[in-house]
């Protein structure tokens, strides 16, 4: 696999849509409001996966999961085989974090989740907390600048 602590995650479409997503952690956290384009990005590379519609990307496609609901999430926890994977989980704030957490930490994946709050206590570095910015072609993912 790509060193995704040093490249990132390089997604194209072959409609011309990129995603760029900065890899600073095991696990990204991309926060934002409703409406801000975090489903739509979820949404939008699970159809580019399913369709077989990518052009580029910078890891075997076959290593991008992506999770769009609790009871995928559930599925993704009681399974065994996904390691060394990229796993994309939309609106993880509605999961137990009392089982996620843990699951999550416990695991050889890289986790990239968008959550519409901060999340409790769970250890995860500032570097790790993206933020989204998109035009029609383009979802890049930032580093919050907290100003520290």
């Amino acid at each position: 696999m790509t060193n995704l602590f040093k490249e990132g995650l390089y997604i194209k479409s072959k409609d011309g849509t990129e995603i760029k997503i900065p890899i600073n952690a095991k696990v990204s956290l991309i926060r934002g409001n409703s409406a801000t384009g975090k489903t739509k990005m979820i949404k939008f590379i699970a159809d580019i996966l399913a369709a077989k519609e990518i052009a580029e990307c910078n890891i075997d496609i076959e290593d991008i999961k992506v999770v769009r609901d609790t009871l995928e999430f559930d599925l993704l926890k009681a399974s065994k085989e996904f390691t060394n994977k990229v796993i994309f989980i939309d609106k993880f704030d509605m999961t137990d974090f009392n089982e996620s957490i843990p699951f999550i930490e416990a695991s050889n994946n890289f986790f990239i989740i968008c959550a519409h709050r901060n999340l409790p206590k769970c250890g995860w570095c500032k570097e790790s907390i993206l933020e989204l910015n998109h035009t029609k072609k383009l979802y890049e993912l930032t580093e919050l600048d907290y100003g520290w």
